[in-house]
């Protein structure tokens, strides 16, 4: 699936799916996200459920939370069983109050999501970021340049699919969906 324009609500607003409950793989997103009256922003989704699995996703919009929390570059906010891996947030910038984070921006309480294998490009302009911790098993993932965010070798090395799901876009040097082309 593949998203794009502007996309804005009260509360929980992602650039394909508001609240995730089930699984989104291999999607992304070049929508401008914005929760207006609330919180929870995510590039791709705004929450992440129980149980909810994001993978091999990107987003490159712009995410904002308006004067509240919770706007991640990917997922706004997560909880203990959620996963969210090999996923790359590409965004301009990701801003919120406080709990702004590069690839998701909050968990639940204590609870602690799974995250593996996640990006960041070094050019992302993040407003409110509260945990700064980076590497690919954390809520920001690991920095990459914006030289390293336009190679196909970058995406084939945190598993995706170039065979059968996606192919890479030479003009944009930004990964496509075959199926979406």
């Amino acid at each position: 699936m593949r998203t794009s324009g502007s996309i804005s609500g009260a509360s929980t607003v992602g650039g394909v799916v508001g609240y995730l409950y089930g699984t989104i793989s291999d999607s992304y997103s070049d929508a401008d996200v914005m929760a207006n009256a609330g919180r929870q922003a995510g590039g791709i989704a705004g929450i992440a459920g129980r149980g909810s699995i994001t993978q091999r996703v990107y987003a490159t919009g712009v995410v904002e939370v308006a004067s509240n929390q919770n706007a991640g570059g990917v997922v706004g906010y997560t909880y203990a069983t959620t996963t969210v891996v090999q996923s790359v947030a590409l965004n301009s910038a990701v801003t919120a109050s406080s709990h702004a984070g590069r690839v998701a921006a909050r968990e639940f309480g204590t609870e602690h999501a799974t995250f593996a294998d996640n990006l960041a490009v070094d050019s992302l302009v993040i407003t409110g970021q509260t945990v700064t911790d980076e590497g690919r098993q954390t809520r920001n993932g690991e920095t990459i340049s914006a030289d390293a965010a336009g190679q196909q070798s970058t995406y084939d090395g945190i598993g995706w699919d170039f065979s059968t799901v996606w192919a890479w876009d030479a003009e944009t040097s930004r990964p496509v969906l075959i199926n979406a082309r």
